[in-house]
C-alpha cells in the first residue's frame, strides 16, 4: 500500500447546485468489482457532491468510507437499494 497526499480544488465554482449520482455500485452488487474506498475517492476526484448506494440486494453505506478518507467537506452519500429479481 501506498499512501499519496493530494489537494482538492474546486475550479468551476457552482454555488447553489451540487452535482449527485443516484444509482452507484459496488463490490457489494453483482455486477461491480469495486471496492466502497476506491468508489468514494473516483467520485471525490471527479468533483460529484452526493452518491447514493444502490447495490443490488445489499445495503451499503459509502459513510464509512468517505470520514476514513477525510472528505467529508467534498462528498456526501446517501444509503440505497436496488431490489432485483435474480431470475
Amino acid at each position: 500500500v501506498v499512501n499519496v497526499g493530494v489537494t482538492l480544488t474546486q475550479i468551476i465554482p457552482t454555488p447553489g447546485w451540487i452535482s449527485a449520482d443516484f444509482h452507484v455500485h459496488s463490490v457489494k452488487s453483482v455486477d461491480s468489482d469495486m471496492d466502497l474506498a476506491p468508489r468514494v475517492a473516483s467520485f471525490a476526484v471527479e468533483g460529484v457532491d452526493l452518491l447514493t448506494a444502490t447495490d443490488h440486494n445489499h445495503v451499503a453505506d459509502y459513510g464509512p468510507a468517505i470520514e476514513a478518507q477525510n472528505l467529508e467537506d467534498w462528498l456526501s452519500s446517501a444509503v440505497g437499494l436496488e431490489l432485483t429479481s435474480l431470475e
